[in-house]
């Protein structure tokens, strides 16, 4: 994972948005820290919770250090306009 982030650390300089997995069994939530950290994205949306979109609420301010911004979204299908 960390081979495949800093590969593409040297392709992309900036991300304004990024889509990243929200694995709760694993470190660091899936990798979310090391993504954040080294992307410093405007804004993160949280994907694949596996319906328990609940967890967006349990780690809102885990998810908030990370980001400023994260799409918190409360249903499955809702949308964000950026």
């Amino acid at each position: 994972f960390s081979g495949v982030v800093e590969e593409l650390r040297r392709d992309v300089s900036k991300l304004d948005v990024l889509f990243a997995n929200l694995c709760v069994e694993c470190n660091d939530y899936g990798g979310l820290g090391k993504l954040c950290k080294t992307f410093n994205p405007k804004l993160l949306v949280p994907m694949h919770l596996r319906g328990n979109i609940e967890v967006l609420k349990q780690l809102s301010s885990f998810l908030k250090q990370l980001v400023s911004t994260v799409f918190l979204y409360e249903r499955t299908g809702d949308s964000i306009v950026i």
